[in-house]
């Protein structure tokens, strides 16, 4: 069996400490109920 590789994409970090959750969870493109805000859909 073979194994499969994913090209290494750039990882970006954000610290999110002190942010309100709600400002936070915003930052990275969801909502409180932790739907995507991105408009992209699956």
């Amino acid at each position: 069996m073979g194994c499969r590789t994913r090209p290494i994409r750039d990882i970006e970090v954000i610290n999110l400490g002190g942010l309100p959750e709600a400002e936070a969870l915003r930052l990275l493109g969801v909502d409180e109920q932790v739907n995507d805000l991105s408009g992209k859909t699956k």
